[in-house]
């Protein structure tokens, strides 16, 4: 008995210091971890912590209302690359005064495309097809990867609701570190910017020579800037041509400027309409009119070879 007793206590022993060793081993990776923490704990300040990847600055254009300049929709494929790089350079420019030049730009446009292309056709400036916009659109989303125009589709007011929702859920995001707002012409939208009242650093509104911007939006106390050669020069109303009067599929605002200062234009047009009720003059056609200029019928050269008849 004595014995076995005498082999229990060595057993008993033996177990004791392996637990003693396990216990010391643990401890040991405690006090590491711990030294580890406290060396990271006092470092920790002094690593630079980039920001620049997950911030944003956010652009929201109603494109049924803040058209592209007609320099830009005319020329469909180029016309959309050259728009998205227009348009990226002067937010750019503006982000840079403002210091936020490290930040993402994010673009997203929404309009009717097939009722845009039609507006768009009637003033000279697109094609007759429903959605001739969309070469242009193509190219414009292709230029830049957070770029993109949406079809909002041809129910009424769908850009709204879409531009709507989207501005409330940037404008509640942090990342998101300011907003760059193009849908002034629209008085529906001040209810959703009332919260922002002031906050000149949170908000910019974009005007527009082609729009009527809004009076109630001078009223928030933002900052307002115009971003040249991005959108229309002038209302569509002011650059519309009649079909009839195009020989193009886009006809170019500078002709209908033209005639219309032309100040002979009206007496040229009577004239015009005199001229077309005279009619040819037969012997002149044949080379033997005795009247010469003072002939009451038209002189015009046919093309018709009378010898053959």
């Amino acid at each position: 008995m004595a014995s076995r007793s005498i082999v229990l206590g060595h057993e008993e022993v033996r177990s004791a210091r392996l637990q003693s060793t396990a216990k010391n081993f643990e401890l040991r990776k405690v006090r590491c971890c711990s030294r580890l923490l406290k060396a990271w704990n006092i470092r920790a300040p002094e690593v630079p912590v980039t920001t620049s990847v997950s911030l944003c600055r956010d652009t929201r254009i109603d494109g049924d209302g803040y058209v592209f300049n007609e320099n830009l929709v005319s020329k469909g494929i180029d016309g959309g690359r050259n728009a998205a790089q227009l348009l990226h350079e002067s937010i750019k420019n503006s982000l840079q005064i403002k210091g936020l030049d490290h930040c993402q730009i994010m673009v997203r446009v929404w309009a009717n495309l097939a009722g845009l292309s039609k507006t768009l056709h009637k003033a000279g400036l697109v094609g007759p097809e429903k959605r001739s916009m969309t070469p242009f659109v193509a190219s414009f989303n292709r230029s830049y990867g957070l770029f993109d125009y949406v079809d909002a589709g041809e129910w009424k007011e769908n850009a709204d609701f879409k531009l709507r929702a989207m501005l409330n859920l940037y404008a509640e995001n942090s990342q998101c570190k300011h907003i760059y707002f193009a849908a002034c012409h629209d008085g529906g939208y001040v209810s959703d910017l009332t919260t922002y009242i002031g906050n000149k650093e949170r908000l910019t509104l974009i005007d527009s020579p082609s729009v009527k911007f809004h009076p109630e939006y001078r009223k928030l106390g933002m900052a307002i800037e115009k971003l040249p050669g991005v959108f229309l020069s002038m209302s569509l109303d002011a650059i519309f041509v009649p079909n009839s009067s195009r020989s193009g599929p886009a006809s170019t605002v500078a002709e209908k400027s033209a005639a219309a200062v032309v100040p002979w234009a009206s007496s040229s047009q009577s004239n015009n309409s005199v001229e077309s009720e005279r009619k040819p003059c037969f012997f002149y056609q044949i080379g033997k009119c005795k009247y010469g200029r003072s002939c009451t019928n038209l002189h015009i050269s046919s093309h018709i070879d009378y010898m053959d008849m």
